[in-house]
């Protein structure tokens, strides 16, 4: 929703929607498109929380495993490396 506030200062700097490339502006669209909502109202703030979550997962985890006792990372990368033999 935020970044359909910034379109007419896209058009204002850049000319015509046709005369520049809004691959990343479409991304985002159909990145919003699929959050799920509970369709009971409240739909911009159960966006946000999803849209918060996904940013976030990866700090979160990479934050999680910086604090994991050594043994713990190396059993963590042995079963991922598992994985990959499958």
């Amino acid at each position: 929703m935020h970044l359909h506030l910034h379109l007419g200062e896209c058009v204002h700097d850049f000319g015509p929607i046709y005369a520049f490339w809004l691959f990343s502006f479409e991304r985002y669209n159909g990145l919003l498109k699929n959050i799920e909502t509970n369709q009971k109202g409240g739909f911009e703030s159960t966006m946000m929380k999803r849209f918060l979550e996904r940013t976030y997962i990866g700090s979160f985890i990479q934050s999680f495993v910086n604090h994991l006792p050594q043994f713990a990372i190396d059993f963590l990368h042995r079963i991922s490396n598992s994985q990959d033999q499958l």
